[in-house]
């Protein structure tokens, strides 16, 4: 017998025992089939997502991925995340790394470092150049190591 719904019983005269009213009762049920399917895949999506957040901010944060299960499920976003790590480092005995993402201020230093000398003369380069100058036979040599010590120049 096919499952009956609370307000079957309101319509269950003879009147309403027509084929279209019969189909549309099978098309309503298959819509609320669909829709608590669909409803389940958009939970479980939900669900992978977060967790998929969860694990992200407690790698970046360099905090050991058992503590997610202690994080509530009400608490979703990134900030919500790292909110509450902060408040709750302590109760775990955790000290959190820097911040997610923000770059390390000693690497800009060397990276800056690295720039200028390879863009440094150094008198093996400015005789280099000069011996250059003296063998170039064509205005395009000279115009090639010209422009080639150009970037030398700041």
């Amino acid at each position: 017998m096919a499952e009956r719904d609370e307000y079957d019983d309101d319509f269950d005269s003879e009147s309403d025992s027509s084929p279209l009213v019969k189909d549309l009762r099978k098309q309503l049920r298959q819509a609320k089939k669909e829709l608590d399917s669909l409803t389940d895949q958009v939970k479980e999506s939900q669900k992978s997502s977060r967790e998929r957040n969860v694990r992200d901010v407690l790698n970046a944060k360099g905090v050991r991925p058992s503590i997610a299960k202690y994080i509530p499920d009400s608490v979703n976003s990134e900030e919500e995340i790292l909110s509450w790590l902060d408040s709750n480092a302590e109760d775990f005995g955790i000290e959190l790394s820097g911040e997610v993402g923000a770059p390390d201020p000693g690497v800009a230093d060397r990276q800056r470092a690295d720039a200028l000398t390879s863009r440094a003369v150094t008198p093996s380069k400015i005789a280099d150049f000069e011996s250059r100058m003296a063998k170039a036979e064509s205005d395009e040599e000279i115009v090639a190591i010209i422009n080639e010590a150009r970037q030398y120049i700041l």
